[in-house]
């Protein structure tokens, strides 16, 4: 079928002058500024005081900007460690989540005051009690359920980038500190302007047999702590669990 032909709507109306309007009466006109004024130097940055205020004035507005930023951060962030052999019940605050055996999750938890925490295991047990005190903005803190396992501070080094030599924490139950990656795996590969580049990860190492994670601690008491912690914490089905048990016994510290 053909279309039915349409008709062009009317165009508008051409524009035209208006027959009266308003116009000034000479003289009345706005008098041509030869000198400028002080707020007029100040829109124009001319001079050295006027320069001055304006940098002062940018100063201030991008100061309070940032304050109020930092005012209005209400969290900062907690990476949680459980170390353990068994899955563990974790209640932050008002806040609780369930952390799996040698797994890592993460929450936000304000920026100040104190913050008790209590670790259970699944049937109720208390396994560690602590009420660290909070300060700081945009802090990143890391609670080691119990301290039951060494954390370890490495460097994943890609390109031509220097290697840098871990560094041993031993096995502290809450500190603050700033990595590209908490408790997982570095990136296999990196976009970087520079022919190399590195990222800094935060591992446990819980699920490892015991004589390397002794290895890891300095002081003999840190290490009959973890034997003890272990000994009596970890599930039965974990690979490691028989050797935590026999180290107890040797060095007296069974549950």
């Amino acid at each position: 079928m053909f279309a039915r032909e349409r008709r062009p709507i009317p165009p508008p109306e051409p524009s035209r002058a208006p027959e009266h309007y308003e116009s000034l009466i000479p003289g009345s006109e706005r008098p041509r500024q030869t000198k400028l004024d002080l707020w007029s130097r100040f829109q124009t940055a001319d001079g050295l005081v006027a320069g001055i205020g304006r940098v002062a004035v940018a100063g201030g507005i991008v100061a309070s900007v940032l304050g109020a930023g930092m005012l209005t951060a209400n969290d900062s962030t907690l990476s949680i460690y459980n170390g353990l052999g068994r899955p563990v019940s974790v209640k932050v605050g008002t806040q609780s989540v369930t952390v799996g055996a040698f797994s890592a999750t993460e929450m936000a938890i304000p920026i100040a005051g104190p913050l008790p925490i209590e670790a259970r295991s699944g049937d109720g047990r208390l396994i560690d009690s602590y009420s660290p005190e909070l300060s700081g903005h945009g802090a990143h803190y890391v609670y080691n359920v119990a301290a039951a396992s060494p954390l370890v501070e490495w460097t994943a080094s890609y390109g031509s980038a220097a290697k840098v030599p871990p560094h041993l924490l031993g096995a502290p139950r809450w500190f603050s500190t700033h990595v590209d990656v908490y408790f997982g795996d570095a990136p296999q590969s990196v976009s970087t302007k520079g022919s190399g580049d590195t990222r800094t990860v935060l591992s446990g190492v819980g699920e490892r047999e015991p004589r390397e994670q002794l290895g890891l601690v300095d002081q003999d008491d840190e290490r009959i702590r973890i034997v003890r912690l272990h000994a009596q914490w970890d599930e039965p089905r974990q690979p490691n669990t028989e050797q935590w048990k026999a180290i107890a016994q040797r060095v007296g510290a069974g549950s």
